[in-house]
């Protein structure tokens, strides 16, 4: 088969109107003269959209294979291009049109744990990249022992928007108990009063 620029070679045709196809497996008893036929390659745009620009456009032949580009977006995982947004598009289909391919993606999702002073946990979820994690419930206690009474502070860092896995540590104010002491006479009669 001739090598056209372009173009596909179809046959060889006995006549120039390319009816009648040349059946090579007949005897040749003559001077013979072949037509041959061409027809243009096809030729498709195929448009690649991210993030609702355009990254890149590529011609594609028929037949020919496809090379998508390398796509990325914060906070996300690329799943695969689309024509519709829904369906990953099959790359082993054969382009007979113009097409526009969607970069699809997920949204990462990040573990997020609240812990008390002593590394229980008093809350644990899974939240999407870029929100904002709330603790939602009773505020945080610690118990007092006999020389100290704790009250909540907050927790051990700025509460910020999902980027990675997370973790928060309650913390406390610590107040030194005080204990008052009565130093009374034997009849009960109270000789002094101390406050520690």
């Amino acid at each position: 088969e001739p090598k056209v620029d372009n173009k596909n070679f179809k046959g060889w045709y006995t006549d120039k109107k390319y009816t009648n196809k040349y059946n090579f497996n007949n005897e040749v008893t003559k001077d013979l003269v072949l037509y041959g036929q061409t027809e243009e390659i096809k030729e498709y745009t195929v448009t690649y959209v991210d993030n609702e620009k355009i990254v890149k456009t590529e011609k594609v032949k028929e037949n020919g294979s496809l090379n998508a580009p390398k796509v990325s977006k914060e906070g996300y995982t690329f799943k695969y291009f689309s024509k519709d947004k829904k369906v990953a598009f099959d790359y082993n289909i054969e382009i007979t049109e113009d097409i526009t391919l969607y970069a699809v993606y997920e949204i990462n999702t990040y573990k997020v744990v609240f812990k008390n002073y002593d590394g229980s946990v008093l809350q644990e979820e899974t939240l999407d990249y870029g929100s904002t994690p709330v603790y939602k419930k009773d505020v945080s206690t610690r118990e007092k022992t006999d020389e100290y009474t704790y009250t909540f502070k907050g927790w051990n860092k700025e509460i910020t928007k999902v980027t990675s896995n997370q973790e928060y540590i309650a913390t406390y104010k610590e107040t030194k108990n005080q204990y008052k002491i009565i130093f009374t006479n034997y009849d009960g009669s109270v000789l002094q009063e101390e406050t520690l």
